[in-house]
């Protein structure tokens, strides 16, 4: 069996392409640790705005904000 926070992201990532599987965004704000969280939150970004957008920014935790 897989841990609860790599289920939430699996449906996450179903969810990303596919409407019909759900995703609580709660599951993604309590079960998910720090790095989980900032996957999720990237996968989200790349999903809306595409694979090819040179102007993605990721959040990395740690990382400066200046860019």
């Amino acid at each position: 069996m897989f841990s609860s926070h790599t289920q939430v992201l699996a449906k996450l990532a179903v969810h990303l392409f596919d409407a019909r599987q759900s995703v609580v965004p709660l599951d993604l704000i309590n079960q998910l640790d720090e790095q989980s969280f900032q996957l999720a939150i990237n996968a989200m970004i790349l999903r809306r705005m595409g694979f090819y957008e040179r102007s993605v920014i990721f959040f990395v935790p740690g990382a400066s904000r200046d860019i």
